[in-house]
């Protein structure tokens, strides 16, 4: 003991300079160098336990790896359940798409709002789209209208052609005549006023006038027929004159156009010459007239006789022959062509009357439509002011209710910010009321702090100038209160004597501040309960608009269920074609009417499907029997297979129990501890740093046992240091005692010395105030040095300060 008492003296000696602290520090880190290589050295040769361990984790892992591999390959083959359910509601969509859905307008999930207004909508919809398939065809029509005018005009260029060439070999073709539209085709023109019309139309006047004059003329009496006859016959000549004349002049005119001149010119040129004809003829004139035209038709005949009788060369006959072949291909060729032109022509026009008759099947069945919408509309014309009604209840109601809950909204959003100025207002109620009871405290003496506290915290009745009605209603209160006043509460409020009259004041003027503060907070309240009586009002109230609101949608429902059956009552057409219609009755007779109860139409096609579904359905219900044979053997099979598979299981898992409670004594989870744990390399790192940590520990243990022995010898310091401060303190004391006395002899002797006089200077009174502050300063240092040693912690000793003379 006394051996390690004098190395450890010896030890703070040395610790005691700078040199030896720092070779202290020296060999203390050459000692823990050489403890870190040393446990480095044992951690890197590891135990055959160890190994073992490490290797039989490897084989676990591996094993693991394995086992978890093989369940990745069995699940690939597990079914995905929302695979099969994508294939179950795509093959649902297809049979739904074959089979067809049709919803009834009896039917509850028939969603229909009609109206007035939509069913208008509908009909001027129906209309527009009538007047668009008639002004398309129309279009259509009169499209291929031009574009015949223009193929009659390439067709007439053509037929004219072959026309001279039909003139050349002396030929008739009625094929050849030029093609025109006709005065139907053409309904714009029918207004159209032009120069052949207007002389028809003198001719019909003159005509008129003409009959005119022989009706006065048989009116006047005898020798009138006669003039009548006479005039008749004359008419008669010139107009067969005139129609002769006319004959000729074309014959003679039409010889002379050429192949430019249109139909319409030689015509206009042939009118033009008659009505001339006609205002020139004469008797003697005609009579001239029909002997020109015999001899010109006398040596026209003597020509062409003689021109048939001059023979012709074999060269100028197969000239001819040449000329009358290319004439005839050329000719078959314009034919064709004609032909063709024709027939394209042809194919258009009859594809516009197959496209007519569907417009005109859809006109029809548009109309048949229009007149049902008709009849619709006028039925909810009937029901339009009823619905309009209803309608505007219940978007009174909505509105109604969509105002309270705005109201409500508001209300709550009042309440919480009245809350929160309530919670403001009592904050500062009980930081006044704190300050004016410090006022009080600190303003008046304490035998009346009570009292005026009492009356700074007293409660008054106060008028509150709310208006004249609140004013009333805070009067009848007030007077019910006072009755109510108890006779302790009834004493007069008086300044406490020895307390000042304006700090009297001013804890009534913080009374009444603070009664404002309780005022504003009951107020608040007050409001708060209002506001909630109003919020369980329109709770309430809201209660009753929902229900109005529910009554008005299920009236309104109603009313339209009332609405679809009058609209169901209406009859529909229906357009059949023939092949539609079909007699499944015995004698296959067709119904005398189709306006009957117990006929549905149903077209060939749909019946043919609905066979072949049938069919199909049969087929299908026989694959999915023999599937479902099969898969029920599949399924006992696999049944069989897991319930041995079960029992095996059990029984593994019966052996694994009871080896985990042989091994462990209790159920380890064995996936989850290889889980967690590392791989080889984590071990061995893991194992050297439990070596690490089992030499820091006992590094640790050193330096703890070291720390408390240096603690042990700084306790001992520290009370030998007490027992030297206590000393000090006590001959402190002595000295101050010493120190006094002197003083009170010194002043002993200088009263003496002016024979006992009381009155003292000024500079005796300020040094007499500089020692007594420096005798209290001295007490108060002696004071806190006492408290110091009593908690035995550290102490500076200071000397008393020096004081003037």
């Amino acid at each position: 003991m006394n051996t390690e008492e004098e190395s450890a003296e010896g030890k703070d000696g040395l610790l005691s300079t700078a040199s030896g602290i720092a070779q202290w520090l020296l060999a203390e880190e050459k000692k823990w160098q050489e403890q870190v290589r040393m446990t480095r050295r044992e951690s890197e040769l590891l135990t055959t336990t160890m190994r073992q361990y490490l290797n039989k984790m490897d084989e676990r892992r591996e094993e693991r790896r394995r086992r978890k591999r093989g369940y990745e390959i069995l699940l690939t083959y597990k079914p995905d359940p929302a695979v099969e359910a994508a294939q179950l509601e795509e093959e649902m969509r297809n049979e739904v798409a074959r089979r067809g859905e049709c919803i009834l307008r009896t039917d509850p999930s028939y969603h229909l709002t009609p109206s007035a207004v939509s069913k208008l909508r509908q009909l001027i919809g129906l209309e527009e789209l009538m007047l668009n398939l008639r002004s398309g065809f129309t279009k259509k029509l009169l499209l291929l209208r031009d574009e015949k005018a223009t193929l009659c005009k390439s067709l007439n260029v053509l037929l004219h052609r072959i026309r001279e060439i039909n003139d050349v070999m002396k030929e008739e073709n009625t094929r050849s005549a030029d093609v025109h539209l006709l005065p139907i085709e053409m309904p714009e023109q029918r207004f159209a006023i032009d120069r052949d019309g207007l002389d028809a139309f003198v001719r019909q006047r003159q005509l008129e006038k003409m009959r005119e004059d022989l009706a006065k003329k048989a009116q006047r009496g005898f020798g009138a027929d006669l003039a009548g006859t006479q005039t008749s016959a004359k008419n008669e000549l010139v107009t067969t004159v005139t129609s002769t004349e006319k004959g000729e002049i074309q014959k003679n005119t039409s010889s002379q156009f050429s192949i430019f001149d249109t139909p319409s010119s030689g015509h206009r040129r042939g009118k033009n010459q008659t009505v001339t004809s006609i205002h020139k003829a004469s008797r003697g004139y005609s009579t001239a007239v029909l002997a020109a035209a015999a001899v010109r038709e006398r040596m026209d005949y003597e020509l062409r006789v003689k021109l048939e009788n001059v023979k012709l060369t074999e060269a100028e006959e197969e000239e001819q022959q040449m000329e009358r072949q290319r004439l005839v291909a050329e000719r078959k060729r314009l034919q064709c062509r004609v032909d063709s032109m024709m027939h394209a022509f042809d194919q258009r026009l009859w594809n516009l009357y197959e496209e007519r008759a569907e417009v005109d099947a859809d006109l029809c069945l548009a109309d048949a439509r229009s007149l049902l919408m008709l009849h619709e509309y006028q039925i909810l014309l009937v029901f339009r002011q009823k619905d309009r009604e209803l309608r505007l209840q219940y978007e009174e109601t909505k509105r109604s209710r969509e105002e309270r809950n705005k109201e409500m909204v508001e209300l709550q959003k009042g309440i919480g910010e009245q809350a929160a100025l309530i919670e403001k207002l009592q904050e500062k109620n009980k930081a006044f009321r704190h300050e004016g009871e410090y006022f009080i405290e600190s303003n008046f003496p304490a035998e009346h702090v009570p009292y005026v506290t009492k009356v700074f915290l007293r409660q008054i009745k106060r008028r509150k100038h709310l208006g004249d009605v609140a004013s009333d209603d805070d009067d009848i209160t007030s007077d019910d209160d006072d009755e109510d006043v108890n006779e302790d509460d009834l004493w007069e409020e008086a300044c406490p004597s020895n307390c000042s009259a304006d700090r009297w004041q001013e804890v009534l003027a913080m009374r009444e501040k603070r009664l404002d503060y309780v005022d504003a907070i009951s107020e608040g309240r007050r409001r708060q309960e209002q506001m909630q009586r109003r919020i369980e009002e329109h709770k309430q109230l809201s209660e009753k608009l929902n229900n109005a609101l529910s009554l008005s949608l299920q009236a309104i429902e109603d009313f339209k269920g009332e609405k679809r059956k009058q609209l169901n009552m209406l009859h529909t057409l229906v357009a059949l074609r023939c092949s539609q219609v079909q007699c499944l009755e015995e004698d296959e007779k067709c119904p005398d009417t189709f306006c009957r109860d117990d006929l549905v139409v149903v077209s060939n096609h749909a019946l043919a499907k609905l066979r072949h579904r049938i069919e199909e359905l049969a087929e299908e219900k026989r694959d999915r029997r023999t599937n479902l044979k099969e898969m029920k053997m599949k399924l006992q099979q696999l049944q069989r297979e897991r319930l041995a598979k079960q029992t095996l299981h059990a029984q593994w898992e019966e052996k694994v129990y009871e080896a985990m409670l042989l091994k462990f004594g209790r159920i380890v989870n064995l996936e989850l501890l290889e889980s967690i744990s590392g791989c080889r390399e984590v071990e061995e790192l893991k194992e050297r740093l439990r070596m690490e940590e089992l030499a820091w520990e006992r590094e640790i243990r050193k330096r703890e046992k070291k720390i408390l022995s240096l603690r042990e010898t700084l306790q001992s310091r520290l009370v030998h240091n007490t027992h030297l401060l206590h000393d000090l303190g006590d001959q402190e004391d002595d000295r101050q005692e010493v120190e006094r006395s002197l003083s009170q002899a010194t002043q002993k002797v200088v009263s003496r010395m002016y024979d006992g006089s009381n009155v003292a200077t000024a500079e005796d009174r300020r040094n007499l105030k500089f020692l007594i502050a420096a005798q209290q300063e001295e007490i108060d240092a002696l004071q806190a040095e006492v408290s110091l040693l009593r908690s035995k912690g550290g102490y500076l000793y200071t000397p008393s300060p020096s004081f003037p003379a």
